[in-house]
């Protein structure tokens, strides 16, 4: 037992699959543990062909979330599995739930980690999956998206804090926080450029340098006459198309619903062609002051993950850092934070300027915006991490009557992600409410050994993060993306030890475009990485990616073949026999090579005439040296090449 080949097959392919997939990964966990997966896999396969999909992308991650809220100091609780006798911990997985749980359902002082991380495996590895809604599901988001907007008031005047006089002190905290940060930006010095997403009015990436319209609120800050053309020539050999450009006077954005996960949805704001371009400069030139000011350099980061995961990491060993996480954070962040914070800097107008003021719901009614900037706009995340950032340390200054170096080096904020040192989340968690923000309790972690953030989910000084499948997987030769995204699968299941689910994997990409070049791995010799062993299953092999390209390569032990006095036929034996057929000895560069399937983007050219030479060179300019003038990336859209790639290093 173990692989869908044990039972009879169920009627779905993608649901086989899915179940297979699922029990190799039962397999491989319980005998690496010594334990015996006979009756996990059992509970598994009956489940799932009784209650569907389902059970493999709600009810296994509804277990997983009891667990890591075990580990912040909760009890284990599950309504979804039968409970053993006398006990609060289910018969699934009991051989290794026993290893991280007492009787009474509380996380154990010697908790095994691998045990921990392998269990959360089990409960997420489909829980990211982007899977077709039905229409009521897309109803409820959208739903959800207006109430959301109806219900933020337009003033802060309904402020019910224990204690309303300290509120004006924090708002004008924070308002002193952010003026003191935006003192010497120049909101004018922006470099404009279009954004790889769709926009509102529909222009394809080719057409998206053919501007149509001149928005007046845009206008007033950001003449068109100075940021849409590149020169006085260009003025001039366009100004017949620019007397014609329709005036508009407020930006419409577009509501328009993306696959997420298993839950449903997200939902995004498409924003019109002309306003996001100016939107994407202004945001890119904000980021870069934030990112660089003294006052928010290290603590705000919009590129650089690594530090919050690094953090989170350091809390769940000591408590020393609590991490938060913002509920409906774009949806929340209204015009009025805006107005309270920041107006007064030269910011201000510009913001106000470059927002889209309502959105066309997939109704076709117009809903009138309270919210600054819903999630698809360049503005929204600088924004609301600004906010955050400044109410947070005003709060810990304030509430927390700790000193303003102290807060501001107690705050790390990434988007919605929040970090604050430990002992000190209270005020942000009794105080950010009276502003109209929320928080999800069930993510915020600041008792216990858990932490997560960005990404990492961290215990005892441990990352524990899941292998999350997030894509259905392919079905023919010419999905590109399929290929990359389960290449990158089979890749980190083999590196996590999970063999037999690496190899299931790898057999539904090499069914569908053949062999692929193998790393041979010894599964009785102990590797640098730390790789576990294995329990009675020979040879596992991984496919590996290249850092620089989606493409795929050999990794070979390097060690043992430079150990080797070079002769060219006992390399290339050894190269033959272990790894890989399509290999050849470049004699000019002196290396071995192999022929792979490579990714690359799916390109269009667009036919050269006088009308669209400046508009390429302007798209050149401002987009940097790396775009082609007339070739456009089609988007989402790759194709499969071959091609010769050097042995790795």
């Amino acid at each position: 037992m173990g692989t869908l080949n044990s039972h009879t097959e169920p009627k779905s392919d993608l649901i086989a699959f899915m179940l297979g997939l699922t029990l190799n990964l039962i397999t491989d966990v319980l005998l690496q543990a010594g334990l015996d997966h006979q009756r996990d896999c059992e509970v598994v396969y009956n489940r799932t062909m009784s209650e569907g999909l389902g059970f493999l992308t709600k009810t296994l991650p509804s277990l997983g979330k009891s667990i890591q809220s075990s580990l912040k100091g909760d009890r284990l609780s599950t309504t979804n599995f039968k409970l053993q006798k006398g006990s609060a911990l289910p018969h699934f997985m009991k051989g290794l739930l026993s290893r991280v749980f007492r009787r009474d359902g509380m996380v154990k002082e010697s908790a095994e980690i691998s045990s921990i991380t392998d269990l959360l495996q089990v409960c997420f590895i489909w829980y990211k999956l982007e899977v077709p809604y039905d229409e009521k599901v897309e109803t409820t988001t959208v739903d959800k998206f207006i109430k959301t907007d109806s219900i933020l008031p337009s003033s802060f005047d309904h402020l019910g804090s224990c204690d309303t006089r300290l509120e004006p002190i924090v708002l004008a905290e924070a308002r002193s926080l952010i003026h003191g940060l935006l003192n010497k930006f120049n909101p004018c010095e922006i470099i404009p450029k279009h954004g790889p997403g769709a926009v509102a009015t529909g222009e394809k990436p080719h057409q998206k340098m053919n501007f149509k319209r001149i928005y007046n609120s845009v206008e007033e800050k950001y003449p068109f006459l100075d940021y849409f053309y590149l020169s006085e020539k260009h003025r001039f050999d366009q100004w017949d198309r620019y007397m014609q450009l329709e005036h508009v006077d407020d930006p419409q954005a577009k509501v328009m619903l993306v696959p997420k996960d298993s839950r449903g949805p997200r939902l995004i704001s498409a924003e019109p062609l002309e306003v996001q371009y100016i939107q994407q400069g202004l945001g890119k030139a904000l980021v870069d002051h934030i990112e660089h000011h003294r006052l928010t350099k290290g603590h705000v980061n919009f590129t650089d993950q690594s530090i919050n995961r690094r953090l989170s990491l350091e809390g769940s060993i000591s408590s020393k850092w609590d991490t938060l996480d913002m509920s409906e954070a774009s949806d929340r962040v209204r015009v009025v934070h805006v107005k309270a914070l920041i107006a007064g800097t030269s910011l201000y107008e510009y913001l106000m300027a470059t927002r889209s003021t309502e959105t066309l719901l997939p109704n076709g009614e117009v809903l009138k915006l309270r919210k600054f900037a819903p999630m698809g706009s360049a503005l929204c995340f600088p924004v609301e991490a600004l906010c955050f950032w400044a109410l947070g340390v005003a709060c810990l200054h304030v509430h927390g009557k700790k000193s303003l170096n102290y807060a501001r080096r107690a705050m790390f904020v990434y988007g919605d992600d929040i970090i604050v040192r430990g002992g000190n989340s209270k005020y942000l968690l009794e105080q950010f409410h009276y502003y109209g923000l929320k928080f999800n309790k069930a993510k915020c972690c600041y008792t216990g050994s858990f932490r997560e953030s960005c990404g990492c989910d961290a215990y005892k000084g441990h990352d524990i993060s899941s292998i999350k499948i997030k894509k259905l997987p392919p079905t023919n030769r010419t999905d590109g993306q399929g290929f990359v995204s389960w290449m990158a699968l089979a890749n980190r299941l083999f590196q996590s030890c999970y063999y037999r689910t690496a190899e299931y994997a790898t057999k539904r990409i090499t069914r569908i475009w053949g062999a692929l070049p193998f790393s041979g791995r010894d599964p009785h010799r102990v590797y640098d990485d730390d790789s576990r062993i294995t329990n009675g299953y020979d040879s596992p092999k991984g496919l590996v990616s290249i850092d620089s390209a989606p493409c795929l390569y050999v990794r070979t032990p390097f060690k043992e073949v430079i150990c080797l006095r070079y002769k060219q036929g006992k390399i290339f034996k050894w190269v033959k026999d272990k790894l890989y057929k399509r290999w050849r000895y470049n004699s000019a560069l002196q290396r071995i090579e192999y022929n792979v399937l490579t990714v690359r983007p799916v390109s269009q050219t667009i036919k050269e005439t006088p009308s669209n030479c400046w508009s390429e060179l302007l798209r050149h300019i401002n987009s940097g040296a790396g775009t082609t003038p007339y070739l456009y990336a089609l988007l989402r859209r790759v194709r499969l090449k071959r091609s010769w790639v050097c042995l790795a290093h």
